[in-house]
């Protein structure tokens, strides 16, 4: 069972996620085409809507906040270098939250090369903890709190639905390797993932909402 920081990390990236829609993917379809015209204020909308997001996983990958800002602002950069690369738009935040992994994994060979300390949460108490949405710890009242409401919203899914957040959250496999592991269509398991992040989503706010 993951640790109880990994449950809190969890439910920010949850909470803060956007929603994975079809109409969501077209937007980024759009963006994308626009981007690779050169129009750059498409660029910059899709900065403003995956920030938070790719921050939070860099900082779930990290566990350092400086070091979460400058992973996601590489992977940015990598994004917009490598844009062209994209054939298909509406897979912009799987492009991109691949570039991410790769930029916090980079960061970690490097500590490891320069024998410097690897990344593990930050305990200490008067470090603000930047992976919530701005207001999330005035609302919820403590991390016991949080880890409680994450497990509730963990219990409400079923044992299919339980593993494909395991194998894809936290193992990190591939759709591809999920399919292969789960005998299902990669489509399928893309499908089965994201219905399976939105319903935690709706349950997550639902049980904040009793608070």
């Amino acid at each position: 069972m993951p640790s109880p920081e990994t449950f809190i990390a969890f439910c920010s990236l949850i909470l803060g996620t956007v929603k994975f829609s079809e109409e969501s993917w077209e937007e980024d379809a759009r963006l994308v085409s626009l981007l690779k015209k050169g129009e750059r204020e498409a660029f910059a909308q899709l900065v403003t809507k995956y920030q938070q997001d790719i921050y939070k996983l860099a900082y779930f990958k990290l566990w350092n906040q400086a070091e979460a800002e400058d992973a996601a602002q590489e992977a940015f950069v990598r994004s917009l270098a490598a844009i062209r690369s994209l054939r298909d738009g509406k897979k912009y935040f799987g492009f991109l939250k691949t570039i991410a992994l790769n930029c916090c994994n980079d960061m970690i060979t490097h500590k490891i090369r320069e024998g410097d300390p690897l990344p593990e949460y930050e305990s200490n108490e008067t470090t603000p903890i930047n992976i919530f949405n701005p207001g999330s710890p005035e609302e919820i009242a403590g991390q016991k709190e949080i880890i409680d409401q994450v497990k509730k919203a963990l219990d409400k899914l079923d044992e299919a639905e339980k593993e494909i957040v395991i194998l894809k959250h936290y193992q990190e496999l591939t759709f591809q390797q999920i399919a292969v592991r789960l005998g299902i269509p990669e489509n399928t398991a893309k499908t089965n993932f994201y219905r399976t992040l939105e319903k935690l989503a709706r349950t997550l706010q639902s049980l904040r909402g009793e608070h």
